[in-house]
């Protein structure tokens, strides 16, 4: 549970990492246990797909995961934001796995509308570029409306899937996500979890980067219009601090069924 999960990178022991402060030495991440671990990141315009003042902006986001199973109920949350509490109409964007074999994963994203639709597609576990591996670390993410057709790309370590059993446009505009969390390795109600490992979490609201970009990205050259950024460098407590956009988040163990996830932090300090 949350008193190990901060980690660093697996080398075949699970240990707790506890700096003196907070390290920038080391590439740290979260363990997610498929349980109830997720962590709750304040809204803030850096991480919202909606934007007030272009209709249908583009929005990048991307992170680096290690997927250990396509998760809780066959459908694991990698990134959530939104859902259709409390108005009864999905909000926000989605970044999940599910199904694939034993040895791939596929990934699902979605950018909701005006009238609850996605602009979303999946990866082919077995074909293509896209399918996630299982049991190692990805640079994983998405543009949506790079095209001007309110459709997303997605991106496996620095490159476009290029096969997608689906990639729809949304219909209608992009509903208004700015007042609801971002919550990192769960769903709203507690009920989606990540079964591995999450680290380095980037957004670009309003920009959607370019082939290029994602490609620099993924070796490690961040383009510029960086709006949140989670660098999981805290090492230790239950503060996940957004060190650009001022979204900062919560670790704690989420459930709920119908709402805001309630999270229980235990009794350490945040960083």
């Amino acid at each position: 549970m949350l008193n190990s999960i901060w980690n660093k990178p697996p080398d075949g022991e699970k240990r707790i990492y506890i700096p003196a402060n907070y390290d920038t030495s080391h590439q740290y991440y979260l363990n997610f246990d498929k349980v109830d671990d997720g962590v709750l990141c304040d809204p803030v315009v850096g991480n919202n797909v909606y934007d007030s003042s272009v209709v249908n902006a583009p929005f990048s986001v991307f992170c680096w995961v290690y997927c250990k199973s396509n998760g809780e109920s066959t459908l694991g949350a990698i990134l959530h934001k939104g859902h259709n509490n409390p108005t009864g109409v999905n909000v926000g964007y989605q970044l999940h796995v599910y199904a694939g074999n034993a040895s791939f994963v596929k990934v699902g994203c979605n950018v909701r509308h005006g009238d609850g639709s996605d602009g979303q597609q999946a990866t082919s576990a077995d074909s293509g570029s896209g399918h996630l591996p299982r049991n190692a670390w990805a640079h994983v993410g998405f543009v949506y409306n790079g095209d001007g057709d309110k459709k997303i790309r997605t991106y496996v370590n620095g490159a476009d899937i290029g096969t997608y059993d689906s990639r729809t446009a949304g219909t209608g505009d992009v509903r208004d996500d700015s007042g609801r969390p971002l919550i990192i390795g769960n769903k709203n109600n507690g009920s989606v979890t990540w079964d591995g490992y999450v680290r380095d979490v980037k957004v670009f609201h309003g920009i959607a980067l370019t082939p290029t970009q994602i490609s620099d990205l993924y070796t490690g050259t961040i383009p510029s219009g960086l709006s949140s950024h989670y660098d999981f460098h805290e090492g230790r407590g239950y503060a996940l601090h957004d060190i650009v956009g001022g979204g900062h988040g919560r670790l704690g163990r989420c459930s709920g069924s119908a709402g805001s996830p309630v999270f229980t932090p235990g009794g350490a300090t945040a960083t």
